[in-house]
């Protein structure tokens, strides 16, 4: 079985899916998706609106500036968000959900598709569109010592496609920053054929996060 399926540009939109088991341990495989702090205020107020209870709310995690990452079940055609009420009723805790989520990912790293040399790459997941951004998380497993000049910087203007130079590396920064606050925008206007907006921002991981580069 693939580690990813293909499948379109999508979002979560039940915090409360339905349980089902692929994996040896009987608990469902659940992937670690980026979303922007906006896009998560907008459905935290639609689920208030609806009369939710704030343990229905999908369980998220600030992991960089405006971003979050939130737990979600892969469903084919959609991804649905996992709540701490659903996280409560398999008995595991978020962290170790996580952890199983991100080892995941650098397992998938060699299918990354990266393209261009010289330190400035474009980098998809063709498996996978939706969980490409999450890759900045492990990036230390798949960008070695001398890919870029310098620590890695990206540019996530949004989750579908990433944007790679170094961070000593002047010009291509330049341009790096122009490609996050372009595609940022794109996706604002059209998530469908672009992607769902992540950040404007230049970013870099650290420690397991991600940080605004200035």
């Amino acid at each position: 079985m693939a580690l990813f399926r293909r499948k379109r540009n999508r979002d979560a939109s039940d915090s409360n899916p339905t349980m089902s088991s692929d994996n040896q341990s009987g608990l469902p495989q659940i992937d670690l998706l980026l979303r922007s702090r906006q896009a998560t205020e907008v459905l935290f107020e639609a689920l208030v609106q609806a009369g939710a209870p704030e343990d229905q709310f999908p369980y998220t995690d600030e992991v960089g500036p405006d971003i979050v990452s939130v737990l979600s079940v892969d469903h084919g055609d959609r991804y649905l968000d996992i709540s701490g009420q659903v996280l409560e009723q398999m008995g595991i805790s978020p962290q170790e959900i996580t952890a199983e989520a991100l080892e995941r990912l650098r397992q998938a790293a060699p299918s990354l598709s990266v393209e261009g040399g010289g330190g400035r790459y474009r980098i998809s997941f063709p498996e996978n569109p939706d969980l490409t951004a999450s890759f900045m998380l492990v990036a230390n497993s798949w960008v070695p010592e001398g890919m870029v000049q310098g620590d890695p910087v990206f540019a996530a203007g949004s989750r579908v496609m990433l944007h790679l130079c170094g961070s000593d590396d002047a010009d291509a920064l330049v341009g790096l920053s122009r490609i996050a606050q372009t595609h940022y925008q794109e996706s604002l206007e059209d998530p469908v054929s672009n992607g769902r907006p992540l950040s404007p921002k230049l970013l870099t991981p650290r420690d397991g996060k991600l940080q605004k580069f200035s």
